[in-house]
């Protein structure tokens, strides 16, 4: 067989198009040589999906925030708070009360007197009535409680707040963990495509040095050092299909995905590095200002504060007002007693003074005066920690970005170097495992471009949830 006859099936391989799956072009070549196991497994992972979703970043984000049951959790807690607003605030509103009720009572001795004077027949006061009803309408409004109702209202404000924060928080890591997710699916995803370059190369490669054996211009050695450097291709391959499959089977959970959707990533391929960060003392001043956990500690520390005030209220006088209405049948107020309705009204007002309580009070406020200390120390050491965590994002990202830099030089350096080899391998000049090494170098170059990226921009998210963005 002549040399042109064998390059032939070369000059094919590079018109086809790239393949959907791992391998899938070079298995049907290599046919019984292939283990059936790698060819159940390329079977499966070609298997048509039930439906595509086409995804990116943002999308992600969503999503994961809708199919959250934490954040659904922290929303409860918020409304929650709210109600408890409301009922504090209800307090300076006057109350309505209605009441009733109806007896059927036991007969009792009938009582008499004669109150109309000598010789007049006496009076029934207390008839045997057996059947008792009455109705009645009451209402009150507090006009003074020593503060204690505007410090409840005050403490409801800022549990509220504390419990908004709190779901902030939240929010903030599920983008977080969304965002994580997406840049891991989508670098495994990019990894197969440098894992499959790799492939086709190497099965070039390994063509073509048959092609020179037969033609006289290599030997056994050259072929089978082509056929070890696409078996370690393949097996390549194969390992970052498995890990494309492991992150985008996590990012599915995490959005809460049909096991057989097929996720199409906006960034399959290496996106570019994320922008520089800004200067870290005012990235610091930010967090300090909107880290949500920070806000929650101060909110709590309000809230307790307000707490104690109402408990010291507890030993102020109270004065409140208050106005009913009764129809009563009989009606004790109106003697004698007969059966027949009469109705009746009062208003009035109502004051309280504990003097001494046991210490129950001032009990109660150096128990939440304590706790608001507690949370204000904590407070304080989670502003140190949120200090030096952004400082950390601010220098890993700065490292990530310098490593993507650095990752670009290299994977252009090892494709130049590669065309080289190409050139030289073709002219006769350069063995084959030099340009297999050329193959495998240009290969880690382009798989470690896709790591300093991704880490980069996994830095970037990482520096946006320490400022509370």
């Amino acid at each position: 067989m002549s040399a042109g006859a064998q390059v032939r099936p070369v000059s094919a391989v590079r018109r086809r198009p790239v393949p959907r799956r791992p391998f899938c072009g070079a298995v049907r070549r290599a046919g019984p040589d292939v283990p059936r196991l790698i060819l159940a497994l390329l079977a499966a992972a070609g298997t048509a999906p039930a439906h595509e979703l086409a995804l990116d970043e943002e999308e992600a984000v969503r999503r994961a925030l809708a199919a959250s049951h934490v954040l659904e959790a922290g929303r409860h807690r918020d409304a929650r708070a709210a109600q408890g607003v409301a009922a504090a605030d209800a307090g300076r509103l006057p109350a309505l009360s209605a009441g009733a009720h109806a007896a059927y009572r036991s007969s009792v001795p009938e009582f008499a007197a004669p109150v109309a004077g000598p010789g007049q027949p006496a009076v029934v006061l207390f008839p045997d009535l057996r059947v008792t009803a009455a109705v009645s309408l009451e209402v009150s409004q507090s006009l003074y409680t020593g503060g204690a109702l505007a410090a409840r209202r005050e403490a409801a404000r800022r549990e509220l707040d504390a419990a908004a924060a709190a779901t902030t928080a939240t929010r903030l890591d599920i983008r977080l963990a969304a965002r994580t997710a997406y840049w891991r699916a989508a670098a495994a995803r990019a990894g197969v495509g440098v894992a499959e370059s790799h492939v086709r190369r190497t099965l070039k490669l390994s063509e073509d040095a048959r092609a020179r054996r037969d033609a006289g211009l290599a030997v056994d050695a050259d072929v089978l050092a082509a056929e070890a450097g696409l078996a370690a291709a393949r097996l390549a391959s194969l390992r970052a299909a498995r890990a494309a499959d492991e992150s985008l089977a996590t990012l599915r959970v995490l959005l809460d995905l049909p096991r057989d959707t097929d996720l199409r990533l906006a960034d399959a391929a290496p996106p570019p590095p994320p922008p520089p960060p800004a200067d870290l003392d005012g990235l610091m001043e930010n967090a300090r200002q909107q880290r949500p956990e920070l806000m929650a500690l101060r909110a709590r520390s309000a809230a307790l504060a307000a707490r104690a005030e109402a408990a010291r209220a507890a030993a102020r006088p109270a004065v409140g007002a208050a106005a009913a209405w009764e129809l009563a049948r009989p009606h004790p107020r109106f003697l004698p007693l007969t059966d027949s309705w009469h109705d009746s009204w009062s208003v009035g007002f109502a004051g309280r003074w504990t003097f001494w309580d046991g210490g129950r009070a001032a009990a109660e406020v150096g128990s939440l005066e304590a706790e608001r200390r507690a949370v204000q120390a904590e407070l304080a050491e989670f502003q140190r920690r949120v200090a030096l965590e952004v400082e950390h994002a601010w220098l890993a990202l700065q490292a990530e970005l310098a490593a993507a830099d650095a990752a670009q030089a290299s994977r252009a350096a090892a494709a130049e170097r590669l065309r080289a080899l190409d050139d030289r391998h073709a002219a006769g000049l350069a063995v084959i495992a030099e340009v297999l090494d050329a193959q495998a170098d240009l290969a880690a170059a382009e798989g470690e471009r896709i790591l300093a990226t991704t880490a980069a921009r996994l830095a970037a998210a990482q520096l946006e949830r320490a400022v509370g963005r």
